[in-house]
């Protein structure tokens, strides 16, 4: 994959993110795509535009990877590796890609029913796959129900 069709996707994602701090960590792979990139995200970061961890490869390679800015600003907690994120519809685009790949490769179909694979959903007999892709299952929206817990 080439940098150039990288870049895009991986800009929108550094765009969905809030900026809440800057942290001039040095990046784990310093070459010159690496700084680069580096560069460009300080640049974001200093006009609050980004906050968050950045991880690019290019074929097998990581090529830069780091954190920036903080995942609690009240108490200055620094982001890392580890840091959650509640990313929320974002990351449904890849879920549906990931699930097309696995049908192509015949791992699974779309026409499967979830419980095959989440037995814990068997009560949920009649709900495919592509149900959920195309959010048509009728499940209860799980933000909601973690509302009353």
């Amino acid at each position: 994959m080439k940098i150039t069709f990288l870049f895009p996707i991986v800009f929108l994602l550094l765009l969905s993110c809030n900026n809440i701090g800057y942290d001039n960590q040095t990046p784990i792979f310093e070459n010159e795509k690496s700084l680069s990139i580096d560069s460009l995200i300080i640049s974001l970061q200093k006009a609050e535009q980004f906050n968050g961890n950045v991880l690019i490869a290019e074929n097998d390679t990581i090529i830069h990877l780091k954190s920036y800015g903080y995942s609690d600003v009240g108490n200055t907690t620094k982001l890392n590796e580890n840091s959650i994120f509640r990313l929320a519809s974002i990351t449904k685009q890849f879920t549906a890609v990931g699930i097309y790949l696995l049908q192509k490769d015949g791992v699974l179909s779309i026409s499967d029913l979830v419980s095959d694979y989440i037995p814990d959903l068997s009560h949920y007999d009649n709900i495919k796959i592509e149900n959920l892709i195309t959010h048509t299952s009728g499940l209860p929206d799980y933000a909601e129900l973690a509302k009353e817990y």
